[in-house]
Formats: C-alpha cells, structure tokens, sequence
C-alpha cells in the first residue's frame, strides 16, 4: 500500500503570519476556567503566552475547554490559524498529562514553524 503524500501546508502571507504571531488585545484574550464561573486568573493573549499557560494551568481547565472545543474556537476567531486549530482538534483522544503534552507540543511546534517563515511582500 502506498502511503499518502502529506497535505500541502497552505502558503500565508506575511499579513496572516503577523495576525497570527500577534499580542491579541485582553478582551480577546483566553481566559482559562476549570468550569462556569470557576476563573483561575490565568489569561492569555498571545499563542507564545497560552503555550507557556498550557505547562502549567490546572488540569481541569484544560479538560473543560478541550470538551468545549474552546481552544480551536479562540485560536481560529482571534488569530485566523486555521491549521493550529486542526492540529489542536487532532487531540482530542488524548487525556489528562498527555493531552497538556500534545497541546503544548502542537502550538509551539507551529509558532516555530511560522517564525522561520520568509518574509513576503
């Protein structure tokens, strides 16, 4: 059996790459709850600060937001990354620790990934 050839990555512009790298204003910001109405005081406006809050924010709030699908939702209405919000869709079978692991796996790989981005015109 022959195997698939990877999707071909879409091409940003430099624009979108900057929406995406960019410090959100703190109403569009994630604020991060282990419930309704159970705020823990962690917010983040920037994909560069919600990977360093993934390390450490309590595990319930991530298991709540994963349920809620509200990581994808924020990441695809505050800064247009549709494929981070895809790769972070792709986690949810995985539980407790490891889902931590693969979220913080996932955003950073991609900051990564667009900050060695060319710049274009």
């Amino acid at each position: 059996m022959k195997a698939m050839p990877a999707p071909k990555k879409a091409t940003l512009s430099n624009e979108a790459v900057q929406k995406i790298l960019r410090k959100a204003p703190n109403q569009e910001g994630f604020y991060f709850s282990r419930g309704i109405g159970d705020y823990t005081g962690q917010v983040a406006t920037s994909l560069a600060e919600f990977a360093e809050m993934l390390r450490t924010v309590d595990s319930k709030s991530i298991e709540f937001h994963m349920e809620r699908k509200d990581f994808e939702r924020w990441i695809r209405n505050v800064f247009g990354d549709e494929e981070l919000a895809q790769s972070i869709s792709r986690t949810m079978g995985s539980q407790g620790e490891n889902s931590r692991n693969e979220l913080v796996m996932v955003t950073t790989k991609r900051l990564d990934e667009l900050r060695k981005l060319p710049k274009t015109q």
